[in-house]
């Protein structure tokens, strides 16, 4: 398999029909990473679409100083939180996904009864994750849901890490406190302690 930098390279020197196999590469993470902000299956094709030419048209200045993923990652958080802002919403983060470390349904399907009480935990779930403040919720999504480092969510957030680091106990006990009060007043059935 041809790393990262020598197809870059191969790219920029020309060999433009390359390029299909970074958007391969890459294709399924930026997706997963585009959709967690927009829960819109189709908005999020859209703005990876977006991505893909935003780094076609850059690769050229691409240093090799961060990890090729690390600055795609960059790329597409940045679409995301600009489609945010500019929908001017809330964003839900969709917790349906097998590879989150959060609410991850079995691949074993339980009965009804018991499907119908892991769908609500999720909604549940996923209602407190959107009441977050956005510096709360990007970090939580990458870190819970894309399994990024605290390291590669500081570069790709240009923050450090100690600062990923903090945002992310904050936001578990944001959490924590959400799903608590939620619990008290008879709605919750999702346990705190599963953050």
């Amino acid at each position: 398999m041809i790393e990262d930098n020598e197809l870059i390279q191969k790219i920029v020197n020309g060999e433009t029909q390359m390029f299909s196999l970074l958007v391969e590469r890459y294709k399924d993470s930026v997706f997963n990473l585009v959709y967690r902000f927009t829960d819109d299956y189709g908005e999020a094709e859209d703005i990876s679409q977006e991505v893909f030419v935003t780094l076609y048209k850059k690769l050229n200045t691409y240093k090799g100083e961060a990890k090729l993923s690390t600055w795609i990652y960059r790329i597409a958080t940045n679409k995301s939180i600009d489609w945010h802002r500019k929908k001017k919403r809330k964003t839900i983060f969709s917790l349906f996904d097998d590879n989150n470390k959060i609410g991850n349904i079995k691949s074993d399907i339980p009965p009804p009864q018991e499907l119908y009480i892991l769908t609500e935990e999720q909604r549940e779930l996923q209602a407190v994750v959107n009441r977050l403040d956005e510096k709360y919720r990007i970090v939580v999504v990458m870190y819970y849901y894309q399994q990024l480092s605290c390291k590669d969510i500081a570069e790709i957030l240009h923050i450090s890490t100690r600062t990923v680091e903090t945002r992310l106990y904050r936001a578990k006990k944001l959490l924590k406190k959400h799903i608590k009060t939620n619990n008290e007043h008879g709605g919750g059935m999702y346990e705190a302690r599963q953050y």
